[in-house]
This record gives C-alpha cells, sequence and structure tokens, in this order.
C-alpha cells in the first residue's frame, strides 16, 4: 500500500529532523511541524494518494508527531532516541 510507503519514509525525515532540533519552544515547533504535514499530505496528486489515503496518511503521521511531541515533552529537553513504528 503507497501510504504505508510514505509513512515509513515521511515519519523517519520527521523524526530525524526532531530529533536534531534544537529549541527552546517545543510547542511552536510540534504546532508547526502539524500544520506542516497538514499541507504537504494536502497537496499530493489525487492521482498518486486519494483523499481517502491522505486523511489516513495525514492522521498516522500527526498521530507520529503528537508522540514525539509527548515524549520529549515528558524529557524535559532531554535528547531522546525515538524508534519509527510501521502500522
Amino acid at each position: 500500500m503507497l501510504v504505508d510507503e510514505f509513512y515509513v519514509s515521511l515519519s523517519a525525515a520527521i523524526t530525524r529532523n526532531t530529533i536534531g532540533h534544537k529549541t527552546r519552544n517545543w510547542e511552536n515547533y510540534f504546532d508547526g511541524l502539524r500544520n506542516l504535514t497538514i499541507r504537504v499530505v494536502a497537496r499530493t496528486d489525487e492521482r498518486v494518494l486519494t483523499a481517502a489515503e491522505k486523511a489516513e496518511l495525514t492522521k498516522r503521521l500527526i498521530d507520529r508527531i503528537d508522540e514525539l511531541a509527548n515524549d520529549g515533552l515528558r524529557s524535559n529537553g532531554a535528547k531522546l532516541s525515538f524508534s519509527i513504528r510501521r502500522n
């Protein structure tokens, strides 16, 4: 399924960038990341992903971002090692 391939690729990139990112305002960082994710997936051509597939991919990626945000906020800024979940 193409959604799975996109999810693995994009969630890996999101995780890598989050681990390497430095900021004092993580809430704004994650809000921006959520907004960017929604825009990028929405702009995907419907010949590549249907509207239903876009909705599924967006939800999965937002869930991953929320997971990273929750893990990071619990750590009080400590550098964490995140794993990539495959659904």
